[in-house]
Parts: C-alpha cells; sequence; structure tokens
C-alpha cells in the first residue's frame, strides 16, 4: 500500500483528502494488525461454547428444541440486519473523519493569514461543522451497537422464559438438578450470546479497514519503464510543440502547470523535447533525476549533511567540499558528518544548501522556483553571482515575481490565469510600453523591498 501511494501521480494526491491518506495508514492499519486477530480468536471460542451450551439444553427437555431453533433463527437475523447496518455506519464515520483532520491541518498551516483577516469566528463555525458531521456519524454507529445488544437480550429473555414455561406447563419427571441446570446455562448463554454476536459482528466492521487498504493497492501509479540514455542531455534544449494539460488543482498557477509537464508530472497531449528526445519515451526516474529544481521553500532531510547532499553517495567527500565551496558555505562547516537538525541554519542558509546540491549534481537543466522570495537582499545577491558562476552553461528556467531575478535571463515568458500574454527578449519587451512586462517592472521600480 505504501509503495502505491508514494508512487501514485499528482492527480491522485490533488482529488484526495490528506486526512483519508492518513486514516489508512493510522486507524485501518491498527484495525487490521490489532483489532481483528482477538475477535476471530474469541468468535470461534464463543461459537463452540455457544453450540455445547444449546445442545446441553436440548438433551435435557426435547421440546426445548423448538426454541433452540427459533432462538438460533433469531440470531442470524439480528447478525444479518446489524452487519449490514453496522458497516455502512463504520465506513461513514471514517469518511467524516478524515474532513475534520484535514480541515485541522490546513488551518493550522494558515493560521497566521486566518489572524490577519480576523477570520477566526468563521473558522471555528466551520470546523465545529465538520466535528458535528464526524460525532453525528459516530454516535449513530454506537447507538446501533447498543441496539443490537439489547435485542440480543430480548431474545435470550425470552428463550429463557420459553424454557421456565416448559418446566411450569409439562407434567414431566425430570430432576430438580436437571431445571436448576436448564435455568442457569439458559442465564448464562445471554452472556455468551451476546459477547459471541458482538465479536462476530466487531469481526465483519473491521474488515471494512481491510477493504479500505485493499483499495489502496490498486491505486494508478506511475510507469517506470522507459529509455535510459548515455550522456543526456548534453545541451539542455527544452521544446514544447502543442502541449497542454488540466490539472485538478486551483493552486497550481502557469508556471507551474509547465514545470510539472517537463517532469511529467501529469497526464499531458502534445510532445516536450528534451535535445530532441521526447521525455515520454524515457525512463520516468532517469528523466527527474537528469533535471535539478529548487523550490521556494527549502527542502533538508533529517540526516547528515552529507546525506542531504549526496543521498546516493555517489560523490567523493572532494566534489563535495567544492561544491559547497561554491555556495560561499565552506566557512560555516567543519565536517561533512554533521547532523543537519545541529546546524543553526536560517532560511538563506537552507536555501544555499539546496542550492549545493544542484550545483554537485551538476544537470544541463536548472529550474529556480522563486527561490529569492524569502531570502534577504545580501543573499539574493549571493545567489546571482552563484547563479552566474555555477550553470553558465546549463538551461537555467527562473520562476519568479521579483523582476529584478530575471532580468538577465535570455527570454522572458509573462504568463497570466495559466495563458501565455508576452513572450521575448527582456530589453526588446522593455522597449514596448503597452505590454504587460514594461507595466509590472515600472511598478516594481516603485516598490521598497
Amino acid at each position: 500500500m505504501l509503495a502505491r501511494v508514494l508512487r501514485a501521480p499528482l492527480n491522485f494526491f490533488d482529488n484526495t483528502y490528506v486526512g483519508k491518506i492518513v486514516n489508512r495508514f493510522s486507524k485501518d492499519i491498527v484495525a487490521i494488525d490489532e483489532n481483528i486477530a482477538f475477535p476471530v480468536h474469541h468468535t470461534i471460542a464463543i461459537v463452540c461454547e455457544m453450540t455445547g451450551t444449546l445442545i446441553l439444553i436440548s438433551s435435557t427437555n426435547p421440546r426445548l428444541l423448538v426454541p433452540t431453533v427459533m432462538l438460533s433463527l433469531s440470531f442470524v437475523g439480528l447478525r444479518h440486519i446489524y452487519l449490514k447496518t453496522g458497516r455502512a455506519l463504520r465506513r461513514l464515520e471514517a469518511s467524516t473523519k478524515s474532513p475534520v483532520i484535514c480541515y485541522l491541518k490546513a488551518t493550522i498551516e494558515g493560521i497566521l493569514t486566518i489572524k490577519v483577516f480576523r477570520a477566526q469566528d468563521l473558522l471555528q463555525k466551520e470546523f465545529e461543522k465538520h466535528h458535528n458531521i464526524y460525532n453525528s456519524a459516530s454516535y449513530s454507529h454506537l447507538a446501533c451497537l447498543r441496539t443490537f445488544i439489547f435485542a440480543v437480550d430480548i431474545c435470550v429473555s425470552a428463550f429463557t422464559a420459553a424454557a421456565i414455561l416448559q418446566f411450569m406447563i409439562f407434567n414431566q419427571d425430570l430432576q430438580p438438578g436437571d431445571v436448576g441446570l436448564v435455568i442457569s446455562q439458559s442465564l448464562n448463554m445471554g452472556w455468551i450470546v451476546f459477547y459471541g454476536m458482538f465479536q462476530g459482528a466487531e469481526l465483519e466492521t473491521q474488515m471494512t479497514s481491510v477493504e479500505r487498504a485493499v483499495e489502496y493497492t490498486d491505486i494508478h501509479c506511475e510507469t517506470e519503464a522507459g529509455l535510459v540514455l548515455q550522456d543526456w542531455p548534453k545541451l539542455g534544449e527544452i521544446t514544447y510543440k502543442n502541449v497542454s494539460l488540466s490539472i485538478n488543482n486551483s493552486k497550481t498557477n502557469g508556471c507551474w502547470q509547465i514545470i510539472s509537464a517537463l517532469f511529467r508530472l501529469y497526464e499531458t497531449k502534445g510532445k516536450i523535447l528534451i535535445d530532441g528526445v521526447d521525455v515520454k519515451t524515457l525512463s520516468l526516474g532517469f528523466l527527474r533525476s537528469n533535471i535539478s529544481i529548487i523550490p521556494q521553500e527549502p527542502v533538508l532531510f533529517k540526516g547528515t549533511l552529507r546525506e542531504n547532499l549526496d543521498p546516493g553517495s555517489v560523490y567523493t567527500d572532494e566534489e563535495i567540499w567544492k561544491a559547497i565551496a561554491a555556495v560561499r558555505l565552506k566557512k560555516f562547516l567543519s565536517s561533512l558528518d554533521v547532523a543537519v537538525e545541529e546546524l543553526e541554519t536560517i532560511t538563506a542558509q537552507k536555501q544555499l544548501i539546496s542550492l549545493a546540491r544542484v550545483v554537485l549534481n551538476d544537470n544541463k537543466i536548472v529550474i529556480l522556483d522563486e527561490i529569492v522570495e524569502d531570502v534577504d537582499t545580501e543573499t539574493e545577491k549571493l545567489i546571482h553571482q552563484i547563479i552566474e558562476e555555477s550553470f553558465t552553461f546549463c538551461t537555467v528556467i527562473k520562476i519568479a515575481h521579483k523582476l529584478k531575478f530575471v532580468m538577465d535571463c535570455d527570454k522572458i515568458l509573462v504568463m497570466d490565469n495559466g495563458e501565455i500574454i508576452e513572450y521575448g527578449v527582456p530589453n526588446i519587451l522593455l522597449q514596448k510600453e503597452d505590454s504587460l512586462f514594461y507595466r509590472m517592472v515600472n511598478i516594481e521600480d516603485n516598490v521598497q523591498y
């Protein structure tokens, strides 16, 4: 299941609540590992004990076979009704819990925005709405269980009353011990039946967790098959031919759609060529390993500095230190085996470590996704200098809102609402006073960073 989720395309994560995925790997896995084995053992033991009790009672008085058969049929009917309802309510409880987790996670992530717009009351009402729906589903499942227990008690009480009436109405030569045995076993059978039926029903309802886990083993995965070329790419020349794609995610912008198509994160129409090779014909892992990207929020993994820069243990210490020196961090580091958690790194330094990772990989295509948005002016100038020194012979794609960061590019692509508005050399676009790029530069010149 984990392998399938890790290899699932981004469409799966766009259309699936995070809470649903968390539920599969937490509550459902716990139910499979811990909550199923014991009900199986108890159900088998209780069925054997209940069968022996019914045979013992019937052998004492053959006339009790009739209420015994009726009791057994009642148990089968109650179990059928409860299982059908209980499974549905268990699914409903699990599905209503996911939005609560997802909403709480999104609220915590956006707490600053919520406070700025003073939307605490609105968010609280919406959270209470999701929580009330979950509580309703949970209470309905609990009420269904209690109703089932009450119905079982009624059936057992009716059987005990029938047994007593048999002895009172029919004049039989029975020993007092036999009568006491039947009554005591009938009363004791109430607990046996309830516990056995409960464990059996609980086993059936817990099997919904197995069903939900199996559902995730059938997730469509990305295809890894494809070509693996030697010494590719050499030039880093990228060509888009009639490329179109549709993303069901309102958070993505046009620039990210272009980049996601290059990484084959989504299914696209048309062709994307790198050095004349269609990326669809390449192995997915090979394609992505030959394209470097630095996101706006730097990503550092738990572990040593060496493991962050060279997770595949491909490069020598000399090559790693050379990359560190290229991003001006060598004077701040004494060892490659120091844990990243021990480094008192700020966002700017984390961004430089991510930049060192890209320098070390030495790919011909480098994508910089707004890497200067959250850094100070001094670090921004340093990043400009590192890019000019280390990526001279690379195809560098810059995504930025700070236009100063892209003024040295060969071509500028201006997008608005997912559409290409302008494309050309920066100096030529600046000569057109009616161009959107010209107006954006003028506005930025009047803004103090």
